[in-house]
């Protein structure tokens, strides 16, 4: 609704491309509206595009309320600061769902960009997955717009499977997502996350040595925690010698056993 919808009296309409139905359906059903999703007139070129419109003075007040105008005029994101924090991812995949993009290059590289009209709803993105994962992102302005944009996709792995981890979302978006998100590279760093999210998440708010004990002791690797604190991994190496935390040794099996002869049948 905060990327694609817009409040006139007490009216909310939701407009988005005909491909994307399904997910103004999930949203009625979500406001419990029994009304129908209307298909509009294809505009002079061709393209064709669905509404939901919903008539409540007890929803578009609530919205107003919250903060809606102060947030569409780029003034405030008291609206977003006002979801409790369980719910601040489902938000931030909202609002990438309506105004972000997953690209693929012929290489086989992802990259993601955020863009809107207001630097404010930029920044409160990026401040979000900062917390949340420890990736920095840019906020950039050209002409009259203001964007954030990533690649690699060892660091699109942790933005996106925070954003895209349950809840519903654009299909054709979350196919670009589990795209990524299945490849080798990616599978390891994510299954961490989604297993060790809260001590992640304590993790980044320590400070020095005892950031780094509980990172590593969440199962993030070396190289990983050096590019959530944007530090080399000799740094982080350093600093675990430095203050005696524990290595994670590997011990090989034995080949005596793998090797074993079967046991005779009894």
């Amino acid at each position: 609704m905060l990327a694609d919808g817009h409040v006139s009296k007490n009216t909310l309409r939701v407009r988005l491309a005909t491909r994307d139905k399904p997910h103004l359906e999930a949203l009625s059903e979500v406001l419990g509206y029994n009304g129908p999703v209307r298909d509009c007139k294809p505009d002079k070129k061709g393209h064709k595009a669905s509404l939901l419109l919903i008539c409540s003075k007890t929803l578009t007040g609530s919205l107003l309320s919250n903060g809606w105008e102060e947030f569409k005029k780029g003034t405030s994101v008291r609206i977003l600061e006002r979801i409790p924090r369980e719910f601040q991812s489902h938000a931030a995949r909202g609002l990438f769902d309506g105004d972000g993009c997953v690209s693929k290059r012929a290489s086989g590289q992802f990259s993601i960009h955020f863009v809107d009209r207001h630097r404010a709803p930029v920044e409160w993105f990026c401040e979000h997955i900062e917390a949340r994962t420890g990736q920095t992102l840019k906020v950039s302005a050209r002409e009259n717009i203001f964007y954030t944009a990533a690649m690699g996709n060892r660091k699109l792995s942790e933005i996106l499977s925070l954003l895209y981890s349950r809840g519903p979302s654009l299909l054709r978006k979350r196919a670009l997502v589990e795209e990524l998100l299945s490849s080798k590279k990616s599978l390891r760093v994510c299954k961490k996350l989604s297993k060790n999210e809260d001590s992640v998440q304590r993790a980044l708010q320590l400070n020095g040595a005892e950031r780094v004990r509980l990172l590593y002791e969440a199962g993030c690797s070396q190289p990983e925690i050096s590019r959530m604190l944007s530090v080399s991994t000799q740094s982080v190496w350093r600093m675990m010698r430095r203050h005696k935390i524990e290595v994670r040794q590997y011990t090989p099996p034995d080949p005596r056993e793998i090797y074993a002869p079967p046991s005779p049948a009894s």
